[in-house]
């Protein structure tokens, strides 16, 4: 298990380096590993699954995408709970694929999930809910409502530097 780390971090490189054939046999080789290394249920084994599915997001690999995201979600609900910051990252997550898939009420109800784990971990007024407030604004104009979208917006500009409030 001491090589899955090593060939996860240099599939972390290869993807930064757009060496994206190489990133996804090495994301592969460490979920190999730590899978049998630790089982198939082991949390270790989302870090690489949801790396993986990032990549396939990035290539536009859609249909790709979404499994590693729902395997994984599913063990770390298993393993840390539904309620983890851990989880809540990976509803976040597939949300995002979701939207980009036009899914929008299944993109909505993981992301009001995602929101509700992050604001029980560190409160409603926490930077850490940027991400989540920016995707769910982001949904919400898709779907044409403007004045929900509006106020996510506000909420989320209250947590912000105001150089680094996007503008609609």
């Amino acid at each position: 298990p001491e090589l899955a780390p090593i060939v996860q971090n240099l599939a972390t490189l290869a993807h930064s380096e757009r060496k994206h054939q190489q990133a996804e046999r090495l994301y592969l080789r460490a979920l190999t590993i730590f899978e049998k290394a630790l089982g198939p249920e082991h949390p270790e084994l989302t870090h690489s699954m949801n790396n993986l599915a990032r990549l396939y997001f990035v290539l536009g690999k859609q249909d790709q995408s979404e499994a590693p995201y729902q395997r994984a979600l599913q063990i770390r609900e298993s393993a840390l709970g539904r309620e983890h910051p851990s989880t809540a990252e990976l509803l976040h997550n597939l949300a995002k694929l979701y939207v980009l898939q036009k899914r929008y009420r299944d993109a909505e109800s993981m992301l009001i999930r995602a929101l509700a784990i992050q604001e029980g971990r560190w409160g409603s007024e926490d930077i850490r809910l940027k991400g989540c407030l920016f995707s769910y604004a982001e949904l919400l104009r898709r779907t044409q409502r403007q004045a929900e979208a509006q106020k996510v917006e506000h909420r989320l500009r209250s947590l912000l530097p105001r150089e680094n409030v996007p503008r609609p």
